[in-house]
């Protein structure tokens, strides 16, 4: 039932009479007046398959921003959470489901909701590369610099991805491009180690502090033991206080 043909979903409704379990996949098909002819026979609006998802979960997971509408317009709990502590928002930024995240926060979803892993729906999307989810979810209020529950915020985690345009995105809104984790590492740090070269050159541009560093860190004192690339050996230059950020233009 997770995927198939409308065909197959119709003959299993006709030989079972199923109508939860075919009303809470029928969001796959974004078929807004599939997803209203169950509920017209009574489908459970909450009701969940064995993932803990509900309807408007599977909405935002596959983007049905019309199925979305219906599902909200029949008392669908737009921040209902999945067995994960994902709500639709949460699932809509990590799939780039950006009309339907638009309807969703609309409808009142909460933007900064924490799932079970401590992050926010700002924190999904910078790990997906959603640059337009990002813009949308600042633009309605999401905290730029919340933290995860190892201190990381959107920002690290950008730049663990080398998400350039995410960095520059976050960047441009007002992250604190010098915020430490619970480790003590700034993105920068994170940029180096993880070899994130466009992370680093656009932390660095936008004045990126480079001195700040644990000295007690292993990492710090013996760099080299970590990095095998001669351009991430350039950037350990800058961690020296050299001018070195001409070297990584090339």
């Amino acid at each position: 039932m997770k995927s198939g043909s409308l065909k197959l979903l119709l003959v299993y409704f006709d030989q079972t009479n199923d109508i939860n379990k075919c009303f809470v996949y029928s969001p796959i098909f974004n078929i807004p007046s599939l997803t209203e002819y169950f509920l017209s026979f009574g489908a459970n609006i909450n009701e969940e398959n064995q993932d803990g998802n509900n309807a408007l979960h599977i909405a935002a997971l596959k983007n049905s921003k019309e199925t979305a509408e219906v599902l909200i317009s029949y008392g669908a709990n737009v921040n209902e959470e999945n067995e994960d502590g994902n709500n639709a928002l949460h699932i809509a930024a990590l799939k780039n489901s950006k009309e339907t995240a638009e309807v969703l926060i609309s409808h009142g979803a909460n933007v900064n909701e924490i799932n079970e892993d401590g992050d926010t729906t700002l924190h999904i999307a910078a790990l997906g590369r959603r640059e337009g989810i990002v813009e949308l979810l600042i633009s309605h209020g999401a905290n730029i610099n919340e933290q995860n529950k190892y201190g990381n915020t959107a920002l690290h985690i950008a730049a663990f991805n080398n998400s350039k345009e995410t960095v520059e995105v976050l960047i441009s809104h007002g992250a604190n491009i010098n915020e430490k984790n619970r480790n003590g590492k700034t993105a920068l740090h994170i940029a180096a180690f993880n070899n994130s070269m466009e992370a680093v050159k656009a932390l660095i541009s936008h004045g990126a502090n480079m001195k700040l560093y644990e000295k007690q860190t292993f990492f710090f004192v013996h760099p080299l033991n970590f990095f095998p690339s001669f351009r991430t050996h350039m950037v350990l230059l800058v961690y020296n206080n050299l001018r070195a950020f001409a070297i990584l233009q090339h």
